[in-house]
Parts: structure tokens; sequence; C-alpha cells
């Protein structure tokens, strides 16, 4: 009887959030609200006589912009990963040569209690390492390898995106 009751009970929950996510795709209502602020911003805009085309072009870099954002910033973590991994000498080649930095980090720092810490979590001990030795590559070379990277990145983006335009507004005319 109780395991029915469970299977019921997980049953309804599931069904319950999948009709509130039917609903919220599907109900005019609920759209109308989501879209409410964009609308409100169109009509302000042509009242104020702006034309179609500078409305619509306005449009389309917000819904661009965080999109772009996050394109930049993966394609950007990808490369510093690839670079972090050649240059940066305690996170080069293989654990044990990675254990052997932490070790002397540890030793370094004369501090008994991160050492034991290190014993009893080790996993916890390599992640925090690692955080800390990205963090300290990224502030250290910020300025001569993340942000021309982020700018030539943002540059191909942009490229691709004038592209997309002039190739869309070919097409239409």
């Amino acid at each position: 009887m109780d395991l029915v009751l469970s299977i019921c009970k997980r049953a309804n929950e599931m069904i319950t959030d999948q009709h509130r996510l039917f609903r919220d795709a599907n109900d005019p209502v609920i759209y109308v609200e989501k879209k409410r602020e964009e609308y409100y911003s169109v009509f302000q805009k042509h009242i104020h006589g702006a034309t179609s085309a500078a409305i619509f072009g306005e449009n389309i870099c917000q819904k661009l912009k965080e999109p772009i954002e996050q394109s930049v910033y993966k394609k950007t973590a990808r490369n510093l990963t690839d670079e972090i991994r050649s240059n940066c000498e305690s996170l080069k080649g293989n654990r044990s040569k990675m254990e052997k930095h932490i070790l002397k980090t540890l030793a370094e720092q004369e501090d008994f209690d991160k050492y034991m810490d290190y014993i009893h979590n080790p996993r916890d001990h390599f992640k925090s390492f690692i955080r800390n030795e990205v963090s300290r590559y990224i502030t250290d070379k910020f300025s001569v390898s993340v942000l021309p990277k982020m700018k030539e990145n943002i540059k191909f983006l942009q490229q691709k995106i004038m592209k997309a335009a002039h190739g869309s507004t070919e097409h239409v005319q």
C-alpha cells in the first residue's frame, strides 16, 4: 500500500510540474506578461519617431547581448585552459607532478592544519589548489593574456554577426 501511495505521489508531482511548464509555455496571458517590457519599449520608441528598422535593430542587439557575452566567456575560458595547462608549471603534467607541487607548497607555508586537511580531504585540497593556481595565473596575466583573448573573441563574433547581417540583408533585397 505504501509503495502505491509513493508512486502516486511521485506521479502527481511530475504531472503537476509538467502541467505548470506547459501552461507557462502556452498560456497567452503569461506570454504577454513576460513580453510586456519589450512591447512597451517598442511602443515608446515608435511614439518618439524611431523607424521600424532602428527598433528592430535595437531589439536584435538586446537579444544577442547575453548569448554573445556567454560565448566570449566560454571561448576565452577554453583558450585559457589550454594556455594554463601548458604554461603553469604546477598544473602541467600528470597527477603525481601536481601532488609534488602541492606538497612543496604545503612545506613552504609551514601550516600543519592545511597538511592535515590535505591528508583527510585530498580531493577538496586538490580542487582548492587548482582554483588558487588558476586565479593567481589569471590575475598575474590578465592584461597580457586574458584581455587580448577576450578582445580577439569579441572581434571574431563581431565579424560573424556582421557577415550574417549582410548576408540576410542581401537575401531580403
